[in-house]
């Protein structure tokens, strides 16, 4: 199996690659990273050189080489870790939010629909849900939660644009019939689970 983990230069995303490989070790992972602040190569240093693992200095939003490394690689299936986070980078530059969240993910859900009906794992935040009141410790945020933002992470419309990949997301399978898993973590809960919604088109 060959599997793309975008943003896997950042710390959440080569330790993903890491896990992959040590329960994979037969796959072939092709990590896509544009290397900005967040993304460091040296941390993949582990993976470097081995014949069944490839980096990618790729923008997720550079359809022409995204559609390349489809063609060239064959993914079975997409992990998109790659994005712009932090309230007050989103206020200096909401633009590049826009940019990579919602046009990159665009552009990989593109690619995975014309080459094949690739499977697309998006990895989103508990933000997504909104707010918990501070007096209430108990609630806990679930798979069954409606998505109401209320951070306003993008800087224009009060629209977190986590919740615009996941309703990108949703319109994707609606539309195209692609294969379509969110992951969003659970930022209140003491073990960090991580929530997974299923929203379309496989039986498992």
């Amino acid at each position: 199996m060959t599997r793309f983990v975008t943003g896997g230069a950042g710390f959440i995303g080569a330790n993903y690659l890491f896990y992959l490989r040590a329960h994979y070790p037969d796959d072939r992972l092709v990590c896509i990273d544009k290397l900005t602040y967040a993304g460091d190569l040296s941390t993949l240093a582990p993976l470097l050189g081995q014949p069944n693992f490839r980096f990618a200095k790729v923008d997720i939003c550079d359809r022409e080489a995204v559609y390349g490394l489809f063609e060239e690689e064959h993914p079975d299936v997409v992990v998109n870790f790659a994005a712009e986070s932090h309230v007050d980078r989103s206020i200096a530059d909401p633009s590049l939010f826009l940019q990579t969240n919602i046009i990159g993910t665009s552009v990989l859900m593109d690619a995975c629909r014309k080459y094949g009906n690739v499977r697309f794992h998006q990895v989103s935040t508990d933000e997504v849900y909104g707010d918990l009141p501070l007096d209430r410790p108990d609630l806990l945020f679930t798979e069954q939660t409606p998505l109401h933002t209320s951070n306003d992470e993008s800087g224009q419309n009060q629209v977190d644009h986590n919740d615009r990949d996941n309703r990108q997301c949703n319109c994707s399978v609606l539309c195209t019939q692609i294969r379509v898993l969110i992951l969003t973590q659970n930022a209140l809960d003491h073990d960090r689970h991580c929530e997974t919604l299923f929203i379309g088109n496989d039986d498992h």
